[in-house]
């Protein structure tokens, strides 16, 4: 039933120019991770899992327990934006709420990896995002 339902959308941004594996993952590039909520809750058909965890990366217990806090209430409209600059680190926003601010590089990567590493969320979510971005010699 989830392949049936659109839950949410995902769109990567990052500076124009070198858009090679090696570049995105660089501290020193900014980029920016924006996913829309697209789920209407319906409890005529409830969906049966909990979708919201897919939106959590790898992280520390601590860290996803957070970040799980800031999700639970996401609806249909909702915007969560994972951004990165350098010099200020890694913040996440739901809606024009801060989740976290200032947090290491390390976080983006958590979520770069969570959508585009070797066990992404989806493989096709990966293969859509990545089709702008021309893998490095190394890929």
């Amino acid at each position: 039933m989830l392949g049936l339902l659109d839950l949410y959308s995902v769109a990567m941004y990052v500076e124009a120019g070198r858009l090679d594996h090696a570049h995105l993952l660089s501290p020193s590039v900014p980029k920016a991770i924006r996913i829309l909520i697209e789920y209407e809750e319906n409890l005529r058909r409830p969906v049966w899992n909990e979708w919201r965890h897919e939106l959590i990366p790898r992280l520390n217990a601590a860290g996803a327990a957070h970040l799980r806090g800031a999700f639970a209430s996401l609806r249909d409209g909702d915007v969560v934006l994972i951004e990165y600059v350098p010099g200020q680190g890694t913040t996440v926003r739901v809606n024009k709420a801060v989740a976290t601010t200032g947090a290491s590089h390390e976080l983006m990567l958590a979520y770069l990896d969570h959508r585009l590493g070797q066990r992404p969320v989806s493989e096709e979510m990966k293969r859509t995002l990545l089709a702008g971005v021309a893998p490095d010699a190394g890929s």
